[in-house]
């Protein structure tokens, strides 16, 4: 019924649809912030780390995505993009990667998110990654999720006058 496949540009269209169906934001004051949002969280990870990306299909249909990065701090210039990286080099030398998730709200909550971060955990083991991130709200539902799949509260942090929760799993298998 479910299966993972590896990211082709020919779903680009409909990642883009569940990326603003799932996104928090849904209001833009401009076209252009809208596509500047989009740019920022979905289509520079597309463009430049498609390695990284895994697209959840029911039958043939693409119904999420897993998309990041194995190491953060090489990505691109963070400070300019998220100045609030800056404060906290430390965890993120700890929990290098980083992942964005997004599943069609109907298909939530059938293990499918659990799977896509398997998936992509395991691809950021194989290139030697210590640690994964992830930034959300600290009253969000994925709070929970996270948790349940090993992630942990490690800090908060301020982002234009919002609180944003860190939360890290270690890669590295104990013995």
């Amino acid at each position: 019924m479910y299966s993972i496949k590896a990211y082709s540009q020919n779903y680009d269209d409909i990642l883009a649809e569940i990326f603003f169906e799932c996104s928090t934001q849904k209001i833009f004051s401009s076209s252009s912030k809208k596509r500047l949002f989009k740019q920022k969280y979905l289509d520079h990870y597309l463009e430049n780390h498609p390695e990284f990306c895994f697209l959840l299909f029911k039958q043939e249909v693409v119904c999420g995505y897993i998309i990041g990065t194995l190491d953060t701090l090489r990505r691109f210039d963070y400070s300019e993009v998220f100045p609030y990286y800056d404060n906290i080099k430390d965890s993120i030398i700890k929990y290098p990667s980083h992942l964005h998730i997004n599943i069609l709200p109907s298909e939530q909550g059938k293990g499918q998110g659990r799977a896509l971060l398997l998936e992509l955990e395991n691809k950021f083991a194989r290139g030697l990654s210590p640690g994964v991130h992830i930034f959300t709200s600290l009253d969000a539902s994925n709070v929970k999720f996270y948790k349940s799949c090993g992630y942990e509260d490690t800090r908060n942090v301020l982002y234009q006058g919002s609180e944003l929760l860190f939360m890290g799993k270690s890669l590295i298998s104990k013995p």
